[in-house]
């Protein structure tokens, strides 16, 4: 018999492991520093816990709160896109949907919206990645931020998780402004981001080669090219270009940083890095866009 942990009683967090009858949970952390995650065998046992269940309905928020002390960075983001979600849909009350995403600083695909952009609202692009387009999208792109994201904040540290993130949701955001994805939102750009340096650095800790499993891997690279038939038969709109850029640029700050790293590799990474800049003063200035050269030639009358 396994002693119960504080995080038994959190069940809608606890994650079925592939391929094995044990549930894990992220929270277990805050009790155990030493093995991240303490693992329940029978499924059965959760069912002795009456009267800790009884007392855990405080526990659970100290236990979120706890979570969120130990990974902020992750924390901050979800609370983020939840907050900008509900705000959305509060001032799409008084206005469409359209301009209530346009008024909560989102970039949109559609002209009045790049205009934004010309203007200098490049900040739309990184806002964009805490917007999401309905229940769904938002509950999905949190649940994988909580599970790949905590393991990065956790390997890289505070601020070198925080650099991480803020360099794979440029890049991604500039990777679709100047392609055929303006206007795209959600964090799954930075998720598969995550994701591709934890397939790099998988074999240097144990609990990430624990988590980050191959029938794990194979499911993600599947919904990867699953998304992009949604896409082209156009169920869903998604963002499969930020898909792609966000993986890429996990996979290339691994590998030059965290596998045999080198002045070559360290220099191969900031080359490619520094396409973000022309890129961006591209979607600042698109010169070959019909729409902004008349916008340009009325602007400066």
């Amino acid at each position: 018999m396994i002693k119960k942990t504080g995080c038994q009683r959190i069940r809608f967090f606890c994650l079925a492991h592939f391929g094995k009858r044990t549930f894990t949970c992220f929270f277990c952390y805050i009790y155990d520093h030493d093995f991240w995650f303490k693992t329940v065998n029978n499924q059965d046992e959760f069912e002795d816990e009456t009267e800790e269940e009884n007392k855990s309905k405080n526990s659970l928020w100290q236990d979120i709160f706890l979570w969120s002390k130990n990974f902020p960075v992750t924390a901050i983001a979800i609370i983020i896109s939840i907050i900008l979600f509900l705000i959305v849909r509060i001032v799409s009350f008084r206005y469409d949907l359209f301009h209530a995403y346009l008024l909560t600083g989102a970039r949109l695909n559609v002209l009045e919206s790049s205009i934004d952009i010309w203007n200098g609202q490049l900040w739309r692009l990184f806002i964009n990645l805490f917007h999401h387009g309905n229940f769904m999208h938002i509950a999905f792109n949190c649940f994988w931020l909580h599970y790949f994201g905590s393991l990065c904040e956790r390997f890289l540290g505070l601020k070198k998780y925080l650099l991480f993130f803020i360099l794979c949701g440029i890049f991604q955001a500039t990777i679709c402004e100047i392609t055929f994805e303006k206007g795209a939102i959600g964090l799954s750009g930075i998720i598969y981001g995550l994701f591709g340096f934890l397939i790099m650095v998988r074999e240097k800790d144990n609990l990430i080669n624990s988590l980050i499993t191959p029938q794990l891997i194979k499911g993600m690279i599947v919904l990867l090219f699953v998304s992009i038939g949604l896409t082209l038969f156009k169920i869903m709109n998604i963002a499969n270009v930020g898909h792609f850029s966000g993986l890429i640029f996990g996979l290339l700050y691994g590998f030059c940083f965290y596998q045999k790293k080198n002045i070559f590799r360290t220099f191969l990474f900031w080359l490619i890095m520094s396409g973000i800049i022309p890129g961006l003063f591209y979607a600042y200035h698109p010169s070959n866009d019909p729409f902004w050269q008349e916008w340009n030639k009325s602007y400066h009358k």
